[in-house]
């Protein structure tokens, strides 16, 4: 499930950067509830930031 999923990411990145301050960077609007269910699992500080993504016909 994802949910479980999640959870288990959080734990990971709070071990793996115990001793850092990540900084997660979310792109706006296709991860904000994700972003925001990972670092509930997290019990490290980070600093969060968003990104905007365009799309532009014809460019590829």
């Amino acid at each position: 499930m994802i949910r479980n999923r999640v959870k288990e990411l959080g734990r990971q990145i709070s071990e793996d950067y115990r001793d850092k301050h990540p900084i997660l960077i979310s792109v706006l609007k296709g991860t904000m509830y994700f972003i925001a269910d990972l670092t509930r699992e997290m019990d490290i500080p980070v600093n969060i930031d968003f990104m905007s993504i365009g799309v532009y016909p014809g460019i590829t």
